[in-house]
């Protein structure tokens, strides 16, 4: 008998592509029959009783062909008559011992009803297919699809991924395409996403969140503020992203030290005339004309001026819709303003982090600073891994104030300071994560990050700062970040078994698995030809297009493309 040489040669296992079924004439003419029947139950999800009586002859008329009883036990569940498809399933398992198809649609049975200690029991320990029928030699691609297919349903009911994707690594290197294959594939996507949500919904169930206040007020006017180099005016007529670079030039060679002073005022006058501004440009977010904190922020940033750390500080400590409505993605512009003004001032940074009532991004952005001093600078490695210790132990100390514990800020910390590889920080971990106080869908929880901080250290954790106000503005810095060893994600991802699993978009065949429920999902309707014919089988294996943007992308601070006149980010970005 034919079989797959290659897959024998990997698995072991001896698979027969051709029809294995000995039947003739008019017993064949009525298997066929049967089992169109059933391929019409199939897409209809109902099989009619003028259906069911000519099945039942069928069983009649061939008691000794236990492939006829599995017809009508196959009808029976599609029409959820679920009496007569237990009493018929185990009448054909106990008349047909040896009948493969019974024995996994009786494995089937168990799981739909979470018996997993029947179905393991049934399956034995090695879940082997040559040890759950140790007397055949070669096996029907179907026998052998059915029962991977039903013992990875199990293995993913046990929460063994790893089991079901050995199962399914078999099932694609014999048939990728058959809808099997498909299902386990869904099948374990499903259950990632069940978990994921699970895990979602209990880390926001035990989230720590910090109320946010301002605590840098000042007075409102409608003054712009007076200032000693009057070119630096041109910062309040050119948007974020148009600054000329000769005005760029010519702003670097102003007199340093009115200059900063300067700069520190156009600064403030953000918070000084925030409320002229919104009320002035209610509708819409005049780029050109308030891009100006922007500007000053980011030649404050490359002067370097440790002096201006304040300053910067002051921005963070404004309101959430203040940051939201002067800086959008503000975490962009303060990151290296923070780094190149406070690398130097690392007990002024944790200072600010100690302050009640600051925002949990806000304080990130300050305690990264550590992180990057102890990266850039190999021999402030102890200081910076000492800074965050000192961090902890306050935090632990102060448990019980409302205005400083927050489980955001806490878990996107740790993933900046897991990246000094400190396995002295390990103890307080644990003792935060006692308390409930690490959000693990953030960066994993203190097992992975244990791992993490076990790991080597890698050169793209360091982030590349501007060398001039050109590349503060072009980002060209950037392009100096070491490139991310990708080999151990990539030996995940590469895998044809993980390939596979994460190719697959909620597409047709998505939506025809849905039209059956869990308990009929996995039911066995046919040994020669699995679930659909192979035309079938194309069809429902569909998957989605990319969808191609025709008009161009809409940047958060442009006007809105529905015709408001507001902007973006007020008005369609969260719809």
């Amino acid at each position: 008998m034919n079989y797959d040489k290659a897959f024998y040669d990997k698995y072991g296992y001896k698979v027969n592509h051709d029809a294995t079924m000995e039947l003739e004439g008019q017993e064949y003419e009525d298997y066929v029959i049967g089992y169109e029947m059933l391929m019409m139950a199939a897409q209809t999800n109902r099989i009619s009783a003028i259906q069911i009586r000519t099945l039942k002859r069928f069983v009649e008329k061939y008691p000794g062909t236990p492939a006829f009883k599995n017809h009508l036990y196959g009808a029976y569940t599609v029409n959820k008559d679920k009496g007569k498809a237990e009493r018929l399933l185990m009448e054909m398992v106990n008349r047909h011992p040896d009948y493969l198809f019974g024995k996994i649609s009786l494995i089937s049975k168990f799981l739909d009803e979470n018996n997993l200690d029947a179905a393991r029991q049934l399956l034995g320990k090695s879940r082997e297919l040559r040890d759950f029928f140790p007397d055949k030699d070669v096996f029907h691609i179907s026998e052998f699809l059915n029962y991977q297919q039903v013992v990875a349903k199990y293995e993913i009911m046990a929460g063994d991924e790893t089991a079901a994707k050995k199962c399914l690594e078999m099932m694609i290197d014999l048939a990728p395409e058959h809808v099997h294959t498909q299902r386990v594939a869904m099948k374990i996507r499903q259950e990632r996403l069940k978990k994921f949500g699970a895990r979602h919904k209990e880390a926001i169930k035990k989230s720590i969140k910090v109320v946010f206040k301002p605590s840098y007020i000042l007075e409102q006017t409608e003054n712009p503020p007076i200032l000693t180099n009057e070119d630096l005016e041109g910062l309040y007529l050119y948007s974020d992203e148009e600054l000329p670079k000769d005005i760029m030039k010519d702003i670097m060679e102003l007199p340093r030290e009115s200059l900063i002073a300067d700069l520190e005022k156009i600064l403030e006058d953000s918070i000084r005339r925030d409320d002229f501004f919104q009320k002035k440009h209610e509708e819409y977010f005049n780029n050109d004309e308030q891009s100006f904190p922007i500007h000053a922020l980011r030649f404050l940033t490359i002067l370097g001026d440790e002096k201006s750390l304040p300053v910067v500080l002051n921005m963070l400590r404004q309101s959430k819709d203040f940051l939201d409505y002067w800086f959008a993605d503000w975490g962009l512009y303060f990151d290296e303003p923070l780094f190149l003004l406070g690398k130097n001032q690392l007990e002024a940074l944790k200072s600010y982090v100690f302050e009640p009532h600051q925002h949990s991004f806000s304080r990130v952005y300050a305690a990264k600073v550590a992180a990057q001093v102890g990266l850039h600078y190999p021999a402030r490695r102890d200081e910076a891994v000492q800074w965050y210790i000192e961090v902890f132990e306050y935090l632990l100390a102060h448990e019980n104030d409302e205005g400083l514990i927050d489980s955001d800020f806490i878990g996107w910390m740790l993933c900046d300071a897991k990246d000094l590889r400190a396995p002295e920080m390990i103890p307080y971990l644990e003792q935060m994560d006692e308390k409930g106080w690490i959000n693990y869908l953030i960066g994993g929880d203190v097992e992975q990050i244990k791992k993490d901080i076990a790991s080597p250290m890698k050169p793209a954790d360091i982030d590349p700062m501007p060398q001039d106000i050109y590349e503060v503005y072009t980002r060209e810095h950037l392009n100096r970040r070491a490139k991310r060893d990708m080999q151990e994600f990539e030996k995940i991802l590469d895998s044809e078994v993980e390939s596979y699993i994460m190719s697959f978009a909620l597409g047709g065949l998505a939506r025809k698995l849905d039209n059956y429920k869990d308990d009929d999902e996995f039911v066995i309707l046919d040994e020669e030809k699995g679930f659909f014919t192979e035309d079938e089988n194309k069809r429902y294996s569909t998957f989605t297009e990319p969808v191609r943007r025709d008009a161009p992308k809409i940047g958060r601070n442009d006007p809105c493309s529905c015709g408001s006149g507001k902007k973006y980010k007020k008005c369609c970005l969260n719809k």
